[in-house]
């Protein structure tokens, strides 16, 4: 430590430290009675330290995050981070969280004699996923499930954005058309697919003709039979006029 010395004579002195910023002492200010002998005064400095708060919004409760503040990491499943720190400039660097993003990962702020409060804004980050369907004229409506979440098109092609995960697709045909190629299943993680998901769809089959003479043996038949009956009930109620076979 370093000392002040003062030559005085007996009597009571009042003593005030004057500020020094950064810093804290004890005591401030006092007296000090001088009565035929040095007197010594101890003083004790601290360094002050002010609070420094990052929030977070944006990310599913639970999602871990962190930040190196100077050098040293620290980390936090909830929603903000704090220090207390002393006057002065530090270097931050937010940490990646797979599959979201924000504005600014690195940076500096200074401290100077206040606290301070920020905000992190996560956003989820998304992948083109794009699905070609093949075999149907443009324009016809069909349908891709995802998860089973229905997504319409009209188009042979259709893209969407989708953040990492494991998806389950499927197709809802047009009327007429049916899968020959199903899309099957699908994994993002932290990058687009690198070639379109292609479906092909292919008109469905007609049903069956019958076998040719087929329809006119049918017909015959019927007429055969509704002769036969009608022939059947003349025949059951002549016995009723009075005339014998």
């Amino acid at each position: 430590g370093s000392q002040l010395t003062l030559e005085l004579g007996n009597g009571s002195y009042r003593f005030r430290v004057g500020p020094i910023p950064g810093w804290s002492v004890t005591p401030a200010d006092g007296t000090v009675t001088i009565n035929g002998s040095g007197v010594t005064v101890r003083l004790g400095f601290a360094r002050v330290t002010y609070a420094v708060t990052v929030h977070e919004v944006g990310l599913p409760n639970g999602t871990l995050w962190g930040i190196d503040l100077n050098g040293t990491v620290a980390s936090t499943s909830t929603g903000s981070l704090a220090w207390s720190v002393p006057n002065g400039s530090y270097p931050f660097r937010i940490q990646d969280v797979p599959g979201w993003a924000t504005t600014q990962y690195a940076g500096s702020f200074t401290v100077n004699g206040s606290s301070l409060s920020a905000t992190v804004t996560w956003n989820r980050v998304t992948y083109p996923v794009v699905v070609h369907v093949q075999g149907i004229p443009n324009g016809t409506p069909w349908t891709l499930l995802v998860n089973g979440q229905p997504f319409r098109s009209t188009t042979t092609t259709l893209t969407l954005e989708l953040p990492n995960g494991s998806y389950t697709l499927g197709i809802v045909a047009p009327p007429g058309y049916q899968l020959r190629t199903p899309p099957g299943n699908l994994t993002l993680s932290g990058v687009a697919p690198s070639a379109p998901v292609v479906v092909e769809l292919i008109p469905s089959p007609a049903a069956p003709a019958p076998p040719v003479g087929l329809e006119a043996a049918v017909a015959g038949g019927l007429a055969a039979g509704a002769g036969l009956l009608a022939w059947g009930i003349v025949r059951r109620r002549r016995p009723r006029g009075g005339a014998g076979r």
